[in-house]
């Protein structure tokens, strides 16, 4: 399977008479496309089963309307990431994900992530709580103590098109060329 990543951002431009342009960006984080190609999907109960399960899964979801956990091997884990610094008084911290110096926010994890406090492993329940990557401490952290978290995380996504094209080049061996998902904002 090949695997194109695309992130996408919102921008509005506008140009005067003279030339000078205004822009403003619609969207603090972008919003990714990955396109699939898979040249062989196979069609039989002998052997891998991509095709009607791919087929299946698509139908499911009902095309592009309903979203789905994606894991995406190359972007679904942190180690010791900084998702704030304690000032005695806020208690909640949005999980984060940084990848070339830039961070976004993460809301689904795949298990219950390690919340650090200062390099001390926190409990969940007893330290604090977390709902949609949104961590949230019983007691708000110390002035200065650096909060980190460890784990892994899904994006959620759908598909682009409400519709997929296969093809068939053998018998129970097919194609799909392009097959785009989108990610999407809780």
């Amino acid at each position: 399977m090949e695997v194109t990543r695309a992130p996408e951002f919102k921008t509005f431009i506008r140009e005067t008479a003279s030339g000078r342009e205004y822009r403003g960006r619609t969207m603090l984080y972008p919003r990714y496309e990955r396109i699939l190609r898979f040249n062989v999907l196979g069609d039989s109960g002998a052997w891998y089963d991509g095709y009607r399960t791919l087929l299946g899964f698509f139908n499911a979801r009902g095309g592009s309307f309903d979203s789905f956990l994606l894991d995406d091997e190359d972007d679904n884990s942190v180690t010791a990431q900084i998702i704030g610094t304690g000032d005695g008084t806020t208690t909640a911290f949005q999980l984060l994900r940084t990848l070339g110096g830039f961070a976004e926010p993460i809301y689904d994890t795949k298990v219950a992530p390690s919340i650090y406090d200062n390099g001390t492993l926190r409990t969940a329940v007893t330290h604090y709580s977390i709902s949609a990557g949104l961590v949230t401490f019983v007691t708000p952290p110390a002035v200065g103590h650096v909060i980190t978290w460890t784990g892994t995380y899904y994006w959620r996504a759908r598909f682009k098109e409400d519709r997929l094209e296969f093809t068939r080049f053998m018998r129970q061996l097919w194609e799909l060329r392009t097959c785009t998902l989108k990610t999407v904002k809780p």
